[in-house]
């Protein structure tokens, strides 16, 4: 089984009705698992801490690849069409705000949440 991981999807990606849900890092572990994982991880900063926190490797393979969609509008990297995502963003420090263009300081997560977006 084939996964998408990251830090964000792009909603100018998002060309078709999805539904988003709030997933617990236990359920994303399961998957993983025995899963062939596509990472499009965004931010290199952050990359060892989302690391640690899932506890196993969602290192892109090939360098930060860009995410693209086929004639149906799913999402597709490395060659692979995906029906779902796996999101897993920071969560920052109280009134904290990431600056445009800047990598976000490891100081500034607190947390992390586990989102999965499905296309239907």
């Amino acid at each position: 089984m084939d996964i998408l991981i990251g830090n964000a999807f792009p909603l100018t990606l998002v060309r078709r009705s999805v539904r988003i849900d709030e997933k617990n890092l236990s359920e994303l572990r399961e998957i993983a698992m025995d899963a062939n994982i596509h990472s499009f991880w965004g931010h290199q900063n952050s990359l060892d801490s989302a690391i640690n926190y899932l506890d196993f490797n969602i290192k892109p393979r090939k360098g930060r690849l860009p995410v693209e969609l086929n004639e149906d509008n799913y999402p597709v990297l490395d060659n692979v069409v995906f029906m779902d995502c796996w999101i897993v963003s920071p969560q920052y420090i109280d009134n904290y705000r990431p600056k445009i263009g800047k990598e976000v300081s490891v100081d500034s997560i607190i947390g992390w949440q586990v989102l999965k977006i499905t296309w239907l």
